[in-house]
């Protein structure tokens, strides 16, 4: 009798165990937490590090070099470890910002906001000496150049919480 239930649900006893193993398993999207790290690039050095959810999203406020005027760059974290560029807010367009006919574009506010997905893994910046970048993750606020001064090469990425450094 015991045999005879367990063959009725053994499709469904085998499903259960798949999912709950794969979940347990290593690089797993379900589950995953990341850590947002802000690299020296000519030192390889983690200058520091956040916790950070799969589609959480992160800012990055700067002012744009040449024409000064306030820039933010909304990005995500994603659920296999990468970052995207999903939109840049700007008061005036100037040179190296996003605007191409493949993203869509709203300029009906006073702030011109393009929206898209853009991979970008690896993710390179140049501390600004006039930028002063500012990373929004949630409530918290990071100025960069208290982490690094101006001209320095940073390597923004994800690692998942808890694998070893290999600096």
């Amino acid at each position: 009798m015991l045999w005879t239930a367990c063959r009725r649900r053994a499709p469904v006893l085998v499903c259960l165990v798949v999912c709950v193993y794969g979940t347990l398993l290593p690089g797993s999207a379900a589950g995953q937490e990341f850590r947002l790290e802000l690299v020296h690039r000519g030192q390889n050095t983690i200058l520091a590090s956040y916790p950070m959810q799969p589609d959480q999203e992160f800012v990055l406020h700067y002012i744009h070099s040449s024409d000064h005027t306030p820039v933010a760059a909304r990005f995500k974290a994603t659920a296999q470890g990468g970052i995207v560029l999903v939109e840049e807010r700007f008061a005036w367009y100037g040179a190296g910002l996003a605007f191409h006919a493949q993203s869509d574009i709203d300029t009906s506010r006073e702030w011109t906001a393009v929206r898209m997905h853009r991979d970008m893994d690896p993710f390179f910046l140049r501390v600004g000496r006039v930028a002063d970048h500012a990373l929004h993750i949630g409530n918290r606020s990071i100025a960069l150049r208290d982490l690094a001064p101006g001209g320095t090469s940073l390597w923004i990425r994800l690692r998942p919480r808890g694998e070893p450094r290999h600096e």
